[in-house]
Formats: structure tokens, sequence, C-alpha cells
């Protein structure tokens, strides 16, 4: 009797220990998760007193405005393909920067369905991401090594380390890119066994994930750790072909899944001047001087490097250690790879790759680099951390020790040495000495509290639990304090942007028109998305070549006249009879302009073809442009020279124009608008070509007499990348469908595959 009742309580108490682990396991989920908001509550403070925001940089005038933007057209049921309220007209689906199909941001727009999309919501976005990013390390960590405290510390030094918590907070996409990784890895690391069909289709859905964000360059971080990774258990695990094959799966989903974005943004990228850049262009980096981030965080500008001084130390001992010694080996030259790129042409290996890897011009700021740099040493740092939990890891404690104390003795003397010099030093060389010196001292007596529990552990004083915790807890303390008041602001996050009265009175006037605002509004080039304004400027790195030659060429007052420009905002004083000033806030004047503007669209008589754009270019030059157009394209037509024309808009949306246009004589149609590839054309119901005029705008050639004419945007590469993302999903759809059959049929899986 005595024993069957054991036996009948032995699954009680398995069951009862299975619910504790997990649950321990969910509150460190929820606590990892929790940790970011904790570091950035002023954001989302109740009392006025308390409340912070982010300063004015990326996010509140390049993300914010766009995504503001987007969501202000969803709620109108517009299809948000084409802003108008930048560069006369720009690209939303082929600028990457827009995140049109990201998941996430749509469902922000989904749960500010009821009303404006507040700056605060994108910060809470970044915060979600940075909890995202700490909770899939920790997961990938846990799975791969089978150690909790090395999950731990590998999420800590990713997620609030100098990488994830300095540019990318207001660099968002960045963000948004990067915190997929841990999981693309986590699935990486099951997906490429047998049996792990639905980790390599999640593993492909959340590289698609990843890719939608909108950052091309760190994506690229992200293929290559991917790459490295499954090539490297590819050789470890002697998978081979097969094993090659479920990696190129996994790649082929994540490529078809995303299909609706890339197609459109290589396109795009076809008609800015990025794929023209230069070695001089492409060279930027840290600086060698920026390395001391690693040891000091606002040591010039190498804040992002640090990463706190436990986690060289961890590092230290996993690359002593003999656990796994090929993965330490693998994600250490990761990260010592990954910085000596960071640097960019201060060394001779940027150099060399640049001159040998295709598309290697494309991208810049090599300090970007430092994301893999967090991403080896969490890696490491966990492993290390793995090693002192051990009492065989003990004696591993020794080169911690030997680091901490050898870099807390240098802080110590750079510290005391730079206040030293900071007493006899002219004023304006005192805060740079002083700050240095008092980073020297911090590091110094953090270097001491190391060496203190590394000795403790060596002499077998701390319990390796001890250990890991205070090792724990340093990280956070360190690393939190070093990087979270990074992008705190005092005030509220609605103030930053709100409008000025600039603002107001440009929406105040009458009537459809543009501006050439010159950044002078809140937003800087994008105040236009924010405050409903049509705007000839822009802030975006990927500007149409078109637009930038139609601005080196066409003189000012000219462009403004063919853009429809109503008012001018700038700090100059424009004396010219054809302007006047109508408002003046500070320095800050608008000027409405008289310059006999031709609306929306308007018609010539008079073009000459141009063969390439350079010959175009050229051309613009020599052309008086209030009479004769330069056309890029199919001119069918020859020019009449002279004649009438009346337009009529019978209706204008943001993607979509349609004119009514009676001529005398065969013209050319131009809109008032930028040109790209996307846009189509119909001439009384039948397609016409759409013609590239003056490099910027568009038009359309048109015989005498009365049409009808309609303008839709709808690139071709759209279409296409969106059927190549709808028959990736149904036959993602339908191998998960497959999978749920041979798990949920009795049999199925005994059947040869």
């Amino acid at each position: 009797m005595a024993e069957t009742f054991a036996l009948t309580r032995r699954p009680v108490r398995r069951a009862r220990t299975l619910a504790a682990r997990l649950g321990a396991e969910l509150l460190l989920l929820a606590l990892l998760g929790a940790l970011p908001w904790l570091v950035f509550w002023p954001w989302f403070a109740a009392n006025p007193a308390d409340q912070a925001t982010v300063p004015l940089g990326d996010m509140t005038e390049l993300h914010y405005p766009y995504r503001r933007w987007i969501h202000q057209a969803l709620r109108q049921g517009d299809l948000p393909l084409w802003n108008p309220f930048l560069l006369a007209g720009h690209s939303a689906v082929g600028d990457l920067q827009f995140g049109l199909f990201y998941p996430p941001s749509r469902l922000t727009d989904w749960l500010h369905r009821e009303g404006d999309l507040p700056l605060q919501a994108l910060e809470q976005q970044v915060v979600a991401h940075l909890g995202l990013a700490a909770v899939g390390l920790y997961l990938w960590r846990r799975t791969a090594t089978g150690s909790r405290a090395a999950g731990l510390a590998g999420a800590l030094v990713f997620a609030l380390g100098g990488a994830l918590l300095t540019f990318p907070v207001q660099q968002v996409i960045i963000l948004e890119t990067i915190a997929w990784l841990p999981w693309i890895l986590l699935c990486l690391e099951r997906g490429l066994r047998p049996g792990g069909a639905l980790w390599r289709l999640g593993g492909g859905l959340l590289l698609a994930t990843a890719a939608l964000a909108g950052h091309p360059q760190t994506l690229v971080f992200v293929l290559l750790a991917v790459l490295a990774d499954g090539l490297f258990t590819l050789w470890r695990e002697g998978l081979g072909w097969r094993g090659l094959a479920r990696l190129a799966l996994m790649g082929g989903v994540a490529a078809g899944l995303s299909a609706v974005q890339w197609l459109p943004a290589l396109e795009h990228l076809g008609e800015t001047d990025r794929t023209l850049t230069s070695y001089q262009f492409a060279r930027t980096g840290f600086a060698p001087r920026d390395l001391l981030g690693l040891l000091w965080p606002p040591a010039f500008g190498g804040r992002p490097l640090y990463l706190g001084l436990a986690t060289l130390c961890l590092a230290a001992v996993a690359l002593a250690g003999r656990t796994d010694r090929p993965v330490r080996l693998l994600w250490g030259g990761v990260a010592l790879g990954a910085l000596l790129l960071s640097l960019g042409g201060h060394t001779f290996l940027y150099r060399a790759l640049y001159a040998v890897l295709p598309g290697a011009n494309l991208f810049r700021n090599h300090e970007r680099l430092v994301l893999l740099v967090a991403l080896g040493l969490a890696v490491l740092a966990g492993e290390g951390l793995r090693d002192l939990l051990e009492d065989r890891g003990r004696p591993l404690a020794r080169p911690a020790l030997g680091l901490a104390l050898g870099l807390g003795g240098l802080s110590l003397a750079v510290g005391l040495g730079t206040t030293l010099a900071a007493l006899g030093a002219p004023p304006e060389g005192q805060t740079a000495l002083l700050a240095l010196g008092e980073a020297g001292l911090w590091a110094a007596l953090r270097g001491a509290l190391l060496g203190g529990v590394f000795a403790g552990r060596l002499r077998g004083l701390l319990a390796g639990r001890w250990t890991a915790g205070l090792l724990l807890l340093h990280l956070v303390l360190d690393l939190a304090t070093a990087h979270g008041a990074n992008n705190l602001r005092p005030g509220a996050p609605d103030q930053l942007l709100a409008p000025t009265p600039t603002v107001t009175f440009l929406q105040a006037q009458p009537g459809r028109f543009r501006v050439a605002s010159e950044g002078l509004l809140p937003g800087d080039g994008n105040a236009g998305s924010l405050f409903g304004l049509e705007d000839i400027v822009g802030n975006t790195p990927l500007r149409p070549a078109g637009w930038r030659d139609f601005e080196a060429v066409v003189p000012e007052v000219e462009r403004w006249r063919l853009l429809d420009v109503a008012y001018v905002v700038t700090r100059r004083d424009l004396a010219d009879p054809r302007l006047r000033l109508v408002h003046q806030e500070g320095e800050v004047r608008v000027y409405a302009t008289q310059l006999d503007r031709p609306g929306r669209a308007f018609v010539l008589f008079d073009w000459v073809a141009a063969g390439s754009p350079a010959a175009a270019r050229a051309l613009l030059a020599t052309v008086e442009v209030r009479r004769t157009a330069v056309v890029e394209g199919p001119a069918t037509l020859s020019p009449a020279g002279a004649g009438q024309a009346t337009v009529t808009v019978q209706h204008e949306r943001p993607d979509r124009l349609a004119l009514t246009v009676r001529l005398s004589a065969p013209g050319l149609l131009v809109v008032s608008g930028s040109y790209a590839p996307g846009w189509r054309a119909t001439v009384d119901g039948q397609p016409a070509p759409v013609l590239r005029v003056d490099r910027a705008l568009r038009g359309v050639l048109l015989p005498a007499g009365a049409h009808q004419v309609e303008f839709v945007y709808r690139p071709t590469s759209l279409l296409v990348g969106a059927a190549l993302s709808a028959g990736t999903l149904g036959l993602t759809l339908l191998g998960l469908g497959a999978l749920a059959i041979r798990r949920l049929v009795p049999g199925r899986r005994a059947q040869p595959r």
C-alpha cells in the first residue's frame, strides 16, 4: 500500500517541480522584458514634474513624422504608398525608412485607431523592442547552454549595453531590426536539426520581420550573424547538405515574405545616388580613440562601445575556459572582427574589403557594427559566468581578477591624472578633462568591486550562485547608470513637436499649395508629414538623384513656381518684388510668393528630348524652364512650339490625380510633383508612357483636343513583390498545416517522407 501511495505521489511531485521551474522562467522573462521600462520610466511618468521625452533627433524628425503620416492615412482609408508632404511627393513604399509593412508598427496603428498617433507610442515601441531583445537573447543562450545565468548575463549585456541604448534608440529602425536577431538565432539553434521544421518556418518569418523594419545595413549584420552561426552549426553537428538545405529554406521563406518591401526598395534605390557613392563617403566609423569607450563610457565618441567592465572580465574567463571552446572562438571572432571593421577606413582591413566586396559603397557609419560586437561579447559574458558557477571553474576567476584590477588601476591613474591636469588647464579645456577624470575614477571603483567578487570566488569565499548574483547586479547597475540617461530630455512628449505660430499660420491659409520650409519648422525637413503641409524639402537619405539635379540646375525662384510654392519659410531677408513678407516669428520669416504659379498641372508646347540623365542635366541648364521642358522617355510627338490649353483637376489624392485637359495643339502635360517609376498614366482610358520632366517632375504627351488624363501610383515592383509574399505566405501556411496533420493524425509520423 505504501509503495502504491509513493508511486502515486511521484507524478504529482514531478508536476509541481515542473510548474515551479516554469513559473521561475516566466518570472525571469517578465523581469527582463520590464527592465527597459524601468530604465526609461520618465518617458511614461504620470507626474508632469517627472516627465521626460526623447531628445530631438532621428526619432522625432524622421521616424515619427513618417509613422504619424502613415497612421493618419490609414485612418482616412488611404493606402499610404505616396507621401505628398516631402520633396513635392515621395515614395513611401520605396523608401525603406517608412517601414510601411513592418507588423509591429501596424499593430501600434491599430491600438491607436481611435485617435492620433502620439510620440509616446513610438517611445513605447522602442522600449518594447529593447525588452524583446533581452528576452530573445536570454532564451537563445538558455537553450544553447542549459544555463540560466548564461542567458541572463547575455541578455543584460546585449539589451542594456551602449550598443542598443545609444544611437539605436533614436534610429528606431536599427533597433527594430536587431531586436529580432536573438530570436532568429534561437530558431536556427533548433531548426537546422531533424524534426525542426516548425522552427525553420518560424526563423524565416522572424527574419522577414527584421527585413521589413527597414534598415538594410543592420539587416546585413543580421544575415552575417545568422550565416556564421548557421554554417558553424552545420559543421559542428555534421548536418551536411540536408542541413544546408534547411538553412536555405529559412532564407527563402524570409526573402519571399519580405518581397513586398525589398522589390520596391531596390527600384527606389536605383533612382537615388546611393549606388554612385565613393570610398570617402563609405569609410566613416569609430575613430581609434573611441575605443576608450570600452572602458569609460563618456570618453570621446565611443559611448556605444561601453558594455561594462564586468563583460570584459567575463569574456576573459570564457576565452580561458575549455567548455564549448569552438562556440567561444566563433563569437569571440565575431566580436573582434566587428570591432576592427567598426573603425572603417582607419584600418587596412576595411580598405581591403571595400576593394573586393560588391556593394561595399552602399553603407557608411560602420560604428554600427558595435551591434555585432555586443552580440559576441554577450555570448562570451554568459559563457564566462557559466564557468564561474561551477566549482571546477573557480581557477578561471584568476584572469578575470587580473583584468579587473589592471583596468581598475589604469582607470585610477587616468582619473587622477586628468583631474589634476584639469586644475591647471584653461577653462575651455577643463570640461573634457574633468569628464574623462570622472569616468576614470568611476571605472576604478567598478574595477575594485569586480576584483573583490572575483577574488572571493577564486578563494572559495563566495559560492557560485552568490558570484553570479553579484555580477548580474553589477551589470544592471553599471550599464543602466552609464546609458540610462542617454535619451532623456526633461519635458512632456506632446510639447516637443508642438505646432509653432508659423505652423498655425500656414495651416490657416486657404487652398491647395506647397511651402518651402527650409527645415525651420518642428520636425525639421519632415515637418510637412507632421502638420499636413505639402513641402518641397525632405529629410531622407534616399532622395532621388533627379531631384538633386533639379535643385542644382534650376534657379530657386523658378523651382518655386514650377512646384506651386505659395509660401517660403526662411531666415533670409529676401528683397524680391515677387515675394511679400506676411508673417514673422523671431528670426523666421514667411513670404508669400507672387509668381504666376501654373498650379498642380500645366501644359507646355515646347520640349527637348534627352537620351540619358547626364544629357538631361546638361540640357536643363540651357533652357528656360517656364517655356521649354527637358523630357526623358519616348517622345512620340513633336512640339508645336505654341498653343492654348486649360487644365481642370477633377480628383486628387496622394497616389491618384485625375484631370481634364483641352489643347489647341500637341502639348506636354506636366504635373507639379515628383517623378517615380511607379507612376502610371491613362489618356482617355488608354495607357500612356509617363515621362520624366526636368529631371524631377512627371508628365505625359497629349495630342490636340480634349482628354481625360489620370495618373495613378502603382509600382509594378510592389505588385510583383506582393504576389511573391502572398504566395510564400500561402506555402508557409500549407507547410504548417502539413506539420499539424503529421502530429495529430495517428500513424502519420511512421509513414516515409
